[in-house]
């Protein structure tokens, strides 16, 4: 025998976890709420509305006499109301993570191009110091050319205000010596 009691009270207990799961959904996006709020109330009444059906049956011991065709109606529409809410559910997450997905590939591009233009920054210094490098490194290069071909430059030209300008100078000073 089936004990409808117990049965009912099993599915009042889903409905209710259902609910609260929906409720918390519907707090963390209003969204959800417009779509599928009232859905979730016509699945609350056609629930409520079957259970007073079939628990007054068993109260007044009308079992047998139960309108099936009525209770039928209002399973349908409880069942209708609870398919309703996924679909509606699915595709408004869906279109959620449409747009979520949509945020993350824009984030993502703009730290490529980020990343990108700091990269090229970094190239674009780099080359200009290996150039000043390699400018100081050939003046001091022609200029000790000379000293070891016995010409003793007048001044070594460079354009620096490092350690190479003072090496520069340095070898200018053993050239007026010599």
């Amino acid at each position: 025998m089936v004990d409808t009691q117990a049965e009912l009270r099993l599915g009042a207990m889903s409905l209710g976890q259902a609910e609260s799961i929906l409720v918390a959904a519907f707090d963390a996006n209003p969204a959800l709420r417009d779509l599928l709020g009232g859905e979730l109330q016509v699945l609350r009444t056609s629930y409520d509305s079957f259970s007073a059906a079939v628990g007054g049956g068993i109260a007044y011991g009308s079992v047998p006499t139960l309108d099936i065709a009525g209770l039928d109606r209002e399973l349908g529409g409880a069942l209708d109301a609870l398919d309703k809410i996924g679909s509606d559910g699915s595709r408004q997450l869906a279109q959620l993570l449409v747009a979520r997905e949509a945020e993350l590939v824009n984030a993502r591009n703009w730290s490529l191009g980020g990343a990108l233009f700091a990269l090229l920054l970094a190239g674009y210094l780099f080359m200009g110091f290996n150039r000043s490098l390699k400018a100081t490194l050939r003046g001091l290069a022609r200029a000790s050319a000379q000293l070891s071909r016995g010409e003793f430059p007048e001044k070594i030209c460079l354009r620096t205000v490092d350690e190479m300008q003072a090496i520069a100078d340095e070898l200018a000073k053993v050239g007026a010596r010599l």
